[in-house]
């Protein structure tokens, strides 16, 4: 994960604070938001350099994680091109909240996330994500 730039997003700064102390460790370059309005714009202003997103589901008042995705995603990829690889970080028990995140090809995790799985996931949505971007090339 060294050099991958990832925009972390949730509106509690202690969990901000410490998933970007993790990333850092990771030798990740990190982007860090604690609204949607922030992250829209810290989005718009690295369009080209973020990799994957990591996004916590109860955001700002009327605005949830995978809203917010999606609308990251029709931010930085033109129609029929690879999407932004993203994860879903909760602690949610919205039923049915699983499904939604898979039905939009965005990992998801319960908090407290274990830092091991976390870099898993990273690294397998970074992944699939060449792939796509490959096979797209073909």
């Amino acid at each position: 994960l060294r050099d991958v730039t990832v925009l972390c997003i949730d509106n509690d700064p202690s969990v901000l604070k410490g998933m970007e102390a993790l990333l850092l460790s990771w030798q990740c370059q990190v982007i860090c938001a604690e609204s949607t309005t922030t992250a829209k714009e810290l989005f718009a202003r690295h369009l080209e350099d973020v990799e994957i997103l990591l996004v916590d589901y109860q955001l700002d008042a009327g605005n949830d994680g995978l809203t917010l995705i999606e609308q990251l995603r029709k931010m930085q990829q033109p129609q029929g091109s690879s999407r932004i690889p993203a994860i879903l970080i909760t602690a949610s028990t919205e039923a049915g909240l699983e499904q939604k995140a898979k039905a939009l090809d965005v990992g998801f995790m319960k908090k407290l996330v274990k830092p091991a799985s976390l870099r898993a996931m990273m690294s397998a949505k970074l992944a699939a994500s060449l792939q796509e971007h490959f096979d797209n090339r073909k």
